[in-house]
């Protein structure tokens, strides 16, 4: 099954533990989310480094 990715334009918080990737409180961007296949509720954030790519929502909060 393939993952159907939906493009989104909001702001998020990273909750998660600090890591090289970003840094905790700090707001990021993300630019999309898979809303179907095995990746379903995963979302494309840019990062520290300026690149957007697929993480767990589950260390982001909304903002």
């Amino acid at each position: 099954m393939q993952n159907k990715t939906e493009r989104t334009l909001y702001k998020i918080r990273y909750v998660g533990d600090a890591c090289d990737y970003f840094e905790r409180d700090k707001i990021y961007l993300c630019v999309g989310e898979i809303v179907s296949g095995p990746q379903k509720g995963s979302i494309f954030v840019i990062n520290d480094y300026g690149v957007d790519y697929v993480y767990s929502s589950a260390d982001f909060e909304r903002v």
